[in-house]
Order: C-alpha cells, then sequence, then structure tokens
C-alpha cells in the first residue's frame, strides 16, 4: 500500500507493507524460509534513511512516487542478484516471492515502471544516489553480510555463520572497491543506454565473450551508429541500406542485423 502524499507531505510515496487477507491466501512471510538471506538484510540494514535524504526532491504536487525505501531495496537486488539490467530485475519481480516480500509488496501490487530506478536517479541526482547506494552496501559490508574486499566483484552475502566473524569497519580502500560496484550496477539503468540497447533484439547480438553490439536508434529517423565493444567492426548507414548491416562479432561478412 502506498501513503496519499498529504500523509507524508510532499508527492514522495511511503510504501507500507501489509499482509493481505484475501489474496489467494498466500501469506509472503510464510513463504520466504527463515534463513532466507533476505531476511538478515531485512533485519540488520536500514534503508528507511532514504526518504529524509531525498525529500527535497519531491514537491507538493503530481502523483505519489514510489517510496525511495523501495527504490533503494530494488537497487539492493540489482546488486546482490547480479540482475543484468534494471528492465530485467522488474520483468522478473512479480515471479518472485523473495523480492515482493523483501520489498514489502503483495502479490496484488503492481510491479514499479521498468525505468524506475534510471528515473529516481535523474530525480535525485546522480552523486545523491551514488551516496545512497555506497551507504547501504557499506552497511552490509560492516555488518558482515557482505565481504568487503570483494565487493566490487561480487555482491552476494556471506553465510550467515561465517558472517558473525566477518564484521569490518569499511576502510577507504573498501569505500572506493563500493563505488566500482555501484558503477556496475549503474551501467544496468536503463537511461544510461541507447534506446536500441534496451530491446531484446539486442541482447542476442553478443557472441564472442567480451563483444557487446549496441545499435544506435534515434526517434525520428534509423539511423545505426558504429557502437562496438572488443573487435566488433560494425559498419551501417540505415538511411542507405534500409535498416541492415554487418558486424564481425556476428559471425563475419555474411551476418545480417535488423532492427
Amino acid at each position: 500500500m502506498t501513503r496519499n502524499a498529504s500523509d507524508v507531505g510532499n508527492m514522495m510515496g511511503q510504501h507500507e507493507g501489509q499482509k493481505e487477507l484475501f489474496s489467494y491466501g498466500v501469506d509472503l512471510d510464510r513463504r520466504v524460509r527463515a534463513e532466507h538471506p533476505l531476511r538478515r538484510v531485512q533485519a540488520m540494514i536500514d534503508f528507511t534513511f532514504a526518504r529524509a535524504a531525498v525529500a527535497h526532491t519531491y514537491g507538493e504536487n503530481g502523483n505519489v512516487s514510489v517510496d525511495p525505501v523501495v527504490l533503494l531495496k530494488l537497487m539492493f537486488l540489482l546488486f546482490h542478484e547480479n540482475v543484468r539490467s534494471e528492465r530485467e530485475l522488474v520483468r522478473r519481480l512479480p515471479e518472485r516471492l523473495d523480492w515482493l516480500w523483501f520489498l514489502g509488496y503483495s502479490l496484488d501490487d503492481e510491479a514499479p515502471n521498468h525505468s524506475v530506478l534510471s528515473k529516481a536517479r535523474a530525480r535525485w541526482g546522480g552523486e545523491l544516489f551514488e551516496e545512497l547506494f555506497v551507504r547501504t552496501v557499506r552497511q552490509c559490508v560492516e555488518a558482515g553480510l557482505v565481504d568487503g574486499t570483494k565487493v566490487h566483484l561480487d555482491g552476494s552475502l556471506i553465510d550467515a555463520d561465517a558472517s558473525r566473524d566477518s564484521v569490518v569497519k569499511a576502510d577507504a580502500e573498501t569505500i572506493a572497491r563500493i563505488r566500482a560496484a555501484y558503477g556496475a550496477q549503474e551501467r544496468k539503468l536503463d537511461e544510461t543506454k541507447p534506446p536500441s540497447a534496451r530491446c531484446e533484439t539486442n541482447l542476442k547480438l553478443g557472441t564472442k565473450k567480451g563483444d557487446r553490439c549496441e545499435l544506435w536508434t534515434t526517434v525520428n529517423a534509423l539511423t545505426w551508429w558504429r557502437a562496438c565493444h572488443g573487435n566488433c567492426a560494425w559498419s551501417m548507414n540505415a538511411s542507405r541500406t534500409g535498416g541492415s548491416g554487418q558486424c564481425d562479432a556476428l559471425g563475419g561478412a555474411g551476418s545480417e542485423g535488423t532492427g
């Protein structure tokens, strides 16, 4: 349930998770096992600080937003679950009972828009968005939930038994690694990619490890630009070829790409 704007004084939403009495007879709290890693995160990490941190970015009029706590938890899931993109995270959300429980959602709650994190970053500003992520993951490191020495490579949680001996203070090197981890997550956000990189077609383009072809488009004209990484040679001008071209990463001179 999302509270009305009048309840919080502005258009920043505040989600209050509650059990559904008549929704399929499913109690999500009973469906998430007692030892589930997200239960430790829920119990040990404070996400509510985000509301005060971003309150100044919301006005008094308009639609009530997604709760900043939910947004920060979504960003954490993107990191912890190593989901490949913001869009993929939201697509998978309705079928993951543990994620719904973690967010305080019910089976009846509508999933956020696929670009909800990108929009939050635009509203809050990139610097503040990054600081919220860093503070959240820093809490995880200091609580012994995440390995601070590998946080830039691995967002998985430390085993409950091992974590008891892993509580540390996040030093400057650890913070730097967390910021590196943020950079990887930021690149998953929808609005940081060219339009065609957000479509299903583009997900099938890379065929060699390290190669990724991104087809750039504009709203008013189908013009494709050279935008490849690794050893990929893409040459295209849609205005002359009608929207097809070649890319070495797709198998050589005979490979065609379509928008």
